[in-house]
């Protein structure tokens, strides 16, 4: 018999999986990090339910210079009803941060054959956070992303800084 551990409940990598403690750990760590290295601005980057993360934490920082999500589900409200699966009620939801986002340098990336998070869904959240979004022809969402990164910063570097507001 397994004995699960109190601070990984079923709750926290199914509904609660992008929830206020979830966030707030993830967050504490990037502070953590940053003060070893003793980095002072961030650029946050995150693949699939880490580019959720990274956008909400994004929208939460002050130190946040840029962000970078590839193949992530940034609408939960949309993906879930999209999918039919649980609608993540304990999580929060990157579609209500949108405000928040706006103003930041980001890219928001996405593959043509991604069944699991369709380029549409990444295409419209870029839409609304004023920032670009790179589609690349022929990926889905286990692609070879990492073959693709020095186009991916390329476009990152491209995009500049929009203006705030």
């Amino acid at each position: 018999m397994s004995q699960e551990q109190p601070e990984c409940r079923a709750a926290v990598w199914t509904d609660g999986r992008f929830s206020p403690a979830v966030l707030a750990a993830l967050d504490q760590v990037i502070t953590l990090a940053a003060a070893e290295s003793g980095g002072k601005r961030l650029i946050l980057v995150g693949y699939s339910g880490g580019g959720t993360a990274a956008a909400l934490i994004a929208a939460r920082r002050v130190d946040v210079d840029g962000l970078v999500t590839v193949a992530a589900p940034l609408d939960l409200k949309a993906w879930t009803s999209h999918h039919n699966i649980s609608s993540l009620t304990a999580s929060i939801d990157p579609a209500t941060a949108v405000a928040a986002l706006r103003g930041l340098r980001q890219l928001h990336v996405a593959g043509t054959e991604d069944a699991t998070v369709p380029a549409n869904f990444v295409v419209d959240f870029a839409r609304r956070v004023g920032a670009p979004a790179l589609v690349l022809q022929g990926l889905d969402h286990n692609g070879q992303w990492s073959k693709q990164w020095p186009e991916i910063w390329q476009a990152f570097l491209n995009a500049g800084h929009p203006p705030k507001g």
